[in-house]
């Protein structure tokens, strides 16, 4: 999978709409987990059919009168599931004890190691 060593975070309501153009391109990226917390995980960003899964999914969140409602995706093929509000990657299926809940975040862009670059 792509490493990434940086990301930017999606705009938040404070940002202006003039900012960005209405057709943007996220990206929705999950973070892996170490059990040493002091290692700080790679963000990867999840398949492209999750990707559009995502989007349709949060702009309807986002439309909805009740934007505080927790809307969930399943992605992975069902095996794992996103929490829009909470921004959470959870295990369906997996091995006992099940994985932690991981981290997911909605980007503008990211940037992959030197390793992972061609060329």
């Amino acid at each position: 999978p792509t490493h990434l060593t940086s990301m930017s975070s999606a705009p938040t309501a404070a940002t202006s709409a003039a900012v960005l153009p209405k057709d943007a391109a996220y990206v929705w990226l999950w973070r892996e987990i170490f059990p040493d917390e002091s290692k700080s995980g790679s963000w990867y960003p999840l398949r492209n059919c999750d990707q559009l899964k995502l989007e349709a999914a949060e702009a309807q969140r986002l439309e909805a009168t009740t934007a505080d409602a927790e809307v969930t995706v399943l992605v992975d093929g069902g095996r794992a599931e996103v929490r829009l509000k909470g921004r959470a990657l959870v295990d369906r299926y997996g091995p006992d004890p099940p994985q932690a809940t991981r981290a997911v975040r909605r980007s503008l862009w990211f940037s992959c190691a030197q390793k992972d670059q061609k060329g």
